[in-house]
This record gives C-alpha cells, structure tokens and sequence, in this order.
C-alpha cells in the first residue's frame, strides 16, 4: 500500500510540473516587456577599490560619495571582462556600506549615444544568504518530518511555480485575473493536501474545509470592492502596473482580489488540516464516537487555533505593510484620513476577511470530519 501510494505521488508530481510547463508556456508568449534593461544588468565581483570622492550638496546637510572600483564581470555577453564603474552614495537615508575587494554585486551598464560605456553599482548581491537560509529550512524539515517533509518541500515548490511561472506570466499577458487566483488555490490546496497527506479521508475533509474558506474569502471580497469602490491603487506600485500595457490595462481590483485569496490560502489550509487530523486521531483511538461528540470536539480544537491564527494573520500583514503605513502617516493630518485611504484599507481588508475565512473554516471542517469519518451501521 505503500509503495502504491508513493507511486501515485510520483505521479502527480510529475503531472504537476508537465502541466505548469505548459501553463508557463501558453501565458508566456502574451507577456510584453515594457523595455530591455535586463540587458544593461550583469553580476562581477570587486577587484580593486579606489579612494571614496565626496561632494557636499545642500543646505540640509545632504551628501553624495562616489566610490570608483574595478570589477571583473562574471555573467552575460561580457563575462570575463574587466570594466571600471563607480559605487554611488547618499548620505541622508538609507545607509549603504562602501564595496569592499571580493563582493560580489550586480553591475549596470549605461550606454551613450557616441557608443561610450560607464558602469555602475546597481546593488549587492544577496541571493546566496537567502539560499543558505532556504537549505537551513529545508533541512530542519526533512529532519523532523522525513518523508512528509520531503513532499511538503516538494508541494511548496510547486505551489511558488504556480504563481512565479504561472500566474504572474497570465497577469502580464492580460488574462482574467479573478479565474488565474481561483484556479491558482484550487492547485495549491489539491496539490499540497494529497501530497503530504495522499488520498485519505482525512485529506477528503481538509480539501472541503480548505475549499470553502477561500470561497468565502473570494466571496466576501467581491462584496467589499463594490461597497467600498475600491480603485486597486494602493501605492505608487499600482501606478506602474496600470500603465504597464495601454491596450489591455492590468485589473487592479482583480489584484486586491489575487491578495487577499492567496494571503488567506495558507492560514485556511493550516487551520482544516489541524482540524481533520486531531478529529481523525479521535475516531481512530475511539472507533464508538458519536457525530456530535467529534463535531463539539473539533469546535473546541478551533477555539484553541482561532486566536493565534487570527492573530498570525492580521500581524503578518501589518508588519509586512509597516513601510507604506509609515510613509501615509507622515502625510495625514489624523487617524481618520490614515485609515480612510486606500492602501491601509486594502491592507484591513486582507487581515479582516483572511481572518473570517479562518473562522467560518473551523465549523464546516468540523462538520465535515463527522460525516466522513463516523461510519453509521
């Protein structure tokens, strides 16, 4: 039975990655670029750094630095070449540390009409810490949950194909924003709950528990973009994205839809899976249950998740917004028009409907491991 099962797994992995080729394939070929600046960016590693040049300007005590270095670049047309470019610093913001021999950075180039060529640091890079980190995780994963860790990276990984290869490609090539986040979940959910979980009727509860949270999320979000006439620009992001392609303009309101789904999905799925398991050890250690007992049971294991969860959520997206509501604050005059304005609302809206979803999930998770699970004579 095992070996079935993993077998099946198997299957719908490599289903899953067949049929995301072939998504990425037929939404990519839609996708305008506004411009080709990838082009002018390469990575190159420090060589030699030159003495810092500094320049005062203004009265406020503003301040630029130029630091001219030599690097060797290491990617594109040029790689193996070495070109001398400049590190450009302000001193009155953010601080940013002098390059050093050895960094490792991203160059871009700028090229002149009288076909000169000048390079600049454009940013350090960062990627191998994260990486590293990302190891670490997925260590610790496989570690404590061996093979249900293992599929559990797997079903992360194709979750964030979904929407890196997928979704993002539908929405640059103008397809209907509100169909890709709705079929973007259903994946998600299908294919995380049968790949940690396999076909089970545990993974049958939490599927439905996990279905109809978002569904009241997707619900309740229609219903607030229309009584709040919401236009999708919350920040100065919004902007570029609906000047992005004049003949078919993103949806910015499909976009708050896309957030707020897709934020709720992992707090949702979190919450029925905790559910249908805990129910599903009950009946297995006490086979003569009866259906309201293992409901009541299961409402009080949500009461125990509702409070953290809720919490989790609403904390997760104030602090990921923490930037814009600072920048907001500085220019409203009290904390009526803070919270009136577009950007704090949208970021409401995600914590308060993710944060309902969560709780209508319970009951209906509840109510479904007791049909599945209590067998009747």
């Amino acid at each position: 039975m095992e070996k079935s099962d993993r077998g099946i797994k198997i299957f719908l992995i490599v289903l899953s990655l067949l049929l995301l080729w072939i998504a990425n394939q037929t939404f990519g070929r839609s996708v305008k670029i506004l411009d080709n600046e990838g082009d002018h960016m390469s990575h190159a590693r420090v060589h030699s750094v030159s003495e810092i040049e500094k320049t005062e300007m203004g009265e406020g005590g503003l301040s630029t630095a130029v630091v001219p270095f030599r690097a060797l670049i290491t990617s594109g047309p040029q790689k193996g070449r070495e070109v001398d470019a400049v590190q450009n610093i302000m001193y009155r913001g953010p601080s940013e540390r002098v390059v050093r021999e050895g960094d490792r950075i991203l160059l871009y180039r700028v090229d002149f009409p009288d076909g000169r060529k000048e390079y600049a640091l454009s940013a350090f890079y960062r990627l191998t810490p994260v990486f590293l980190l990302g190891a670490f995780f997925a260590l610790l994963l496989l570690l404590f949950g061996r093979s249900k860790g293992l599929y559990t990276l797997i079903s992360l990984g194709l979750s964030i194909l979904s929407i890196f290869f997928v979704f993002i490609p539908s929405i640059l090539g103008g397809w209907n924003i509100y169909i890709g986040a709705v079929a973007v979940c259903t994946y998600s959910i299908l294919i995380t709950i049968l790949l940690t979980n396999g076909f089970s009727k545990k993974s049958l509860v939490t599927i439905i528990g996990c279905t109809f949270g978002v569904v009241v999320a997707g619900l309740m979000s229609l219903y607030m973009d229309k009584m709040l006439e919401l236009t999708g620009v919350v920040d100065e992001t919004s902007i570029y994205l609906s000047l992005f392609n004049a003949e078919s303009p993103i949806n910015l309101r499909g976009i708050v839809f896309a957030s707020i789904l897709i934020g709720s999905l992992g707090a949702v799925m979190d919450v029925a899976m905790d559910i249908s398991s805990s129910l599903y050890e009950i009946t297995l250690h006490a086979p003569s249950v009866k259906y309201w007992q293992l409901v009541k049971s299961g409402l009080n294991v949500g009461q125990d998740l509702m409070g953290t969860m809720a919490n989790t959520l609403i904390l997760a997206y104030i602090g990921g917004g923490l930037s814009g509501v600072l920048a907001m604050s500085l220019t409203s005059h009290n904390l009526s028009e803070l919270f009136n304005r577009e950007g704090i609302i949208v970021e409401l809206l995600q914590a308060f409907i993710g944060s309902t979803a969560i709780l209508l999930t319970i009951p209906m998770t509840a109510l479904m491991a007791g049909v599945v699970y209590i067998r009747r004579n």
